[in-house]
């Protein structure tokens, strides 16, 4: 037998790696579920607008702030700076971690009252009027450190409010009277707003300072913006503009603030050790004078010799750096023991004459953590885990700083000991030197450097008291903008996206499931078996499509004329007694349907034929075109109780087609059929007609179409998209290997090409048909679309 494939061009489907077309397959199989698409995106798109009436929106507010950097100083900062009383480097990386720290900002939110939020009921939820509320909740004594809690009120006139409370009965108050409940006493104070709300119903919420704490402390956010400027960018997302606003302002004001005074309270312990280092130095100077003056009376000496002037002046400036070596060793002695000790007994150590910038700043970094320890002392107890993070930095800082003052000592340390051996040199030189005047000028020397020494305390108590007097702000606010958040539009953009992904994977998800043949490629992944020709699906309740009276049909004919001419390539120079057998895999397959219109579709082309309703079981032709189910047929044949010409009858469709129909029913088909009488019956055909078609029943289910194939010359396997299952295609595949069946070739029934994904849509309407039958095709289509909603 010839089983070569045999290409139809106008319906074979070959990918061949063209992604245009696969793409055009993917594109059209989930056009055809648009009413899904759209059902999804609407659905999506109004639970998100519900959705958003329910949150409140979402505002950026940012601040920048310009931080004092000691390489890019003005004039006058440079000429504070070479004051040298507490100068300190300010990093811009721990400016940035103090305007976030939690103790500026519990000071922020006290200073705010931000511990209590007000709302109003709205249509979907209740609405935030911090910037409008018309009271304000003011704690007068907080007996608890909990006070969580929540309640209405109703402002009933200038002077009265309502205490609502839906379990008890309501109360009323004055708006002067002080309030007593759980957590404390309290009393609401009218607002410049008030009059708006009389007879409206206010609702106050209240919160533990530290949790409001602990939730702004992750939405304020501090960053650098460029290395090379000293520039901190404070950020901050409140569902209330005005309160963002309020919020940074305040940060930024307390930073400067607390900057202000730790200023102030170096130059207060600079001056209070001055003073001390004065008092002292005044009443040693006062002794040597008295020394100086008392010698020269006694001796009468009114002058020295040049060689002890030069004396003289060697060691004055040699006892005025070791002066000054003696006051940094003193300083950092100081540093060192404030330390080591118990911080928060002593006072912060002063910094005069350390040229150290890191230590200054470690000492003051010191002095903050200690500060917001002694805050949190307060009101926690020391055992509580907050401490530990405070605790672990301070004894870092300590370390740093007493590693520091190591090098730092050790430095001064080798520079006071050269100068005491310049020291001993220049006393060894004066041996030379008589004694009066030997005497003298040792004298002279001690004068000299106490007054050298109170001179120079004179200088720094003065440059102190000016810095005191003249403390500014480290930094400035040089922008300030905010933006709405887009969360709505982002929110619309992900129901919009759900919209169209979610059908997709419920469209991905049943395909991948389905396992029934949807397309010619599903066909040929499966089976060898060549495919002669596709049908596309009738929607029509008339099983007729070909004739006169079906021009609206007219994609569906052309296919089966298409079909006829194919079939005319199988039987190759046969014109004569062709018999054709028809059979699926399974029931509904539209076999009957097929054979019916191929019959007509061959007669109408002029060729005699007839059509045999070989499903003894569940016969269908008959009532395609509505004949007798009760004449005699093909089982009385067999039987012998009916002739050829009493079996044979006339389609009443077309001159040219009859038909034999299934006749009186019979409980053994398979058997029947493979009397001999069927073989003569088709030789006696052969010779009256052109084409003889074979209607079998399925030969999956039973053995009838296989016992039928002895007597056929070309087979046509019928399967239908989207009913038959995957794995029936392997029965087939092994039915056309063994040669079991003659000349086996598939036809392809009931394609909806818009459904599943078809590349190739050959337009058989515009092409040789009258305008009303086009109006009737888009009209058909319409209704079609219709049908998916």
């Amino acid at each position: 037998m010839n089983n070569e494939r045999i290409v139809i061009a106008p319906f074979e489907y070959t990918q061949d790696g063209n992604k245009t077309n696969m793409f055009k397959v993917i594109l059209v199989k989930y056009l055809y579920h648009w009413p899904l698409f759209v059902l999804g995106v609407a659905l999506a798109l109004i639970g998100a607008f519900i959705y958003t009436q329910y949150i409140d929106p979402t505002y950026t507010i940012t601040a920048k702030l310009l931080i004092s950097d000691d390489k890019k100083e003005s004039s006058v900062d440079k000429m504070m700076q070479k004051m040298d009383v507490f100068e300190s480097s300010k990093v811009i990386d721990n400016e940035s971690e103090i305007l976030q720290s939690r103790t500026l900002l519990a000071r922020v939110i006290n200073d705010l009252n931000l511990y209590s939020t007000y709302s109003k009921p709205g249509k979907f939820r209740d609405v935030d009027i911090y910037d409008n509320t018309p009271v304000q909740l003011r704690l007068l004594n907080q007996t608890s450190d909990h006070f969580n809690t929540s309640f209405t009120i109703r402002i009933n006139n200038a002077n009265e409010f309502t205490l609502v409370n839906k379990d008890e009965n309501d109360k009323t108050f004055k708006f002067s009277d002080g309030i007593k409940n759980s957590f404390g006493s309290w009393r609401l104070e009218k607002t410049a707003n008030f009059n708006k709300y009389i007879g409206k119903e206010i609702h106050i919420a209240t919160r533990d300072t530290e949790q409001v704490v602990n939730s702004y402390v992750n939405k304020i956010k501090s960053s650098r913006l460029n290395k090379l400027a000293s520039v901190i960018e404070l950020s901050l997302q409140d569902n209330v503009l005005q309160r963002g606003r309020d919020i940074l302002l305040h940060t930024v004001a307390a930073y400067n603030d607390q900057s202000v005074k730790e200023k102030k309270r170096s130059a207060e312990n600079a001056l209070l050790f001055i003073n001390s280092r004065l008092k002292d130095v005044s009443g040693e100077l006062s002794s040597v004078e008295k020394s100086f003056e008392g010698f020269r009376s006694q001796k009468g000496l009114t002058d020295v010799s040049s060689e002890a002037k030069l004396y003289l002046e060697n060691v004055k400036s040699n006892d005025t750096q070791l002066s000054e070596i003696n006051v940094q060793l003193d300083v950092i002695n100081g540093i060192e023991r404030y330390v080591r000790s118990s911080l928060s007994v002593n006072s912060a150590p002063a910094t005069i004459g350390i040229s150290d910038p890191g230590l200054s700043a470690l000492v003051r970094q010191l002095m903050d953590l200690q500060a917001q320890r002694d805050k949190l002392l307060a009101t926690t107890p020391e055992k509580n885990p907050i401490f530990e993070p405070v605790n672990r930095q301070i004894a870092s800082t300590k370390a740093s700083i007493l590693n520091n003052i190591s090098g730092i000592k050790s430095s001064l340390s080798a520079s006071k000991r050269q100068l005491l051996a310049n020291s001993n040199r220049f006393e060894s030189s004066i041996k030379n030197i008589p004694g009066q005047e030997r005497q003298f000028i040792n004298i002279k020397r001690q004068q000299t450097n106490k007054e050298n020494l109170y001179v120079y305390l004179l200088q720094k108590r003065e440059e102190a008291a000016l810095s005191y007097a003249s403390t500014i702000n480290d930094s400035r606010l040089i922008d300030y903008t905010y933006v709405k958040s887009s969360s709505k539009k982002i929110i619309y953009i992900i129901a919009f996206m759900l919209g169209i992904f979610v059908p997709l994977g419920i469209i991905y998800c049943r395909d991948s499931l389905n396992d029934r043949v949807n397309t010619r490629t599903d066909i040929s992944s499966k089976t060898t078996v060549p495919i002669l020709g596709e049908l596309v699906y009738h929607e029509g309740k008339h099983p007729l499509v070909i004739g006169k009276h079906n021009q609206s049909n007219f994609e569906i004919s052309e296919q089966f004329r298409v079909l006829r001419t194919n079939l005319h390539f199988i039987h190759a120079t046969r014109q004569r007694g062709r018999v054709t057998l028809l059979t699926s895999s399974i029931a509904n397959e539209g076999k009957s349907f097929v054979t019916s219109n191929l019959g007509v579709t061959l007669a109408v082309s002029g060729r005699k034929t007839i059509i045999l309703e070989l499903d003894l079981r569940k016969p269908k032709i008959h009532e395609n075109f509505k004949l007798n189910p009760y004449h005699k047929g093909l089982s009385d044949y067999i039987e012998g109780t009916a002739t050829i010409n009493e079996i044979i009858q006339p389609s009443n469709y077309n001159d040219n087609l009859f038909v034999i129909t299934a006749g009186t029913a019979t409980f053994n088909p398979s058997e029947l059929l493979e009397q001999q009488q069927v073989d003569m019956l088709l030789d006696d055909l052969r010779g009256i007609f052109d084409d003889i078609l074979l209607d079998t029943p399925p030969i999956n289910i039973v053995t009838d179409a296989m016992v039928l194939s002895r007597v056929s010359d070309v087979t046509l396997y019928v399967i239908r998209q989207g009913l038959t299952k995957a794995w029936e295609l392997e029965m087939t595949e092994k039915l056309f290997k063994q040669h079991q069946i003659p000349k086996m070739n598939i036809v392809f029934n009931g394609v909806r090409k818009d459904k599943y994904s078809y590349a190739e849509n050959h337009n058989y309407a515009r092409y040789g048909y009258t305008q009303e039958v086009q109006e009737y095709t888009a009209a058909v289509a319409i209704k079609s679309i219709l049908k998916r909603f």
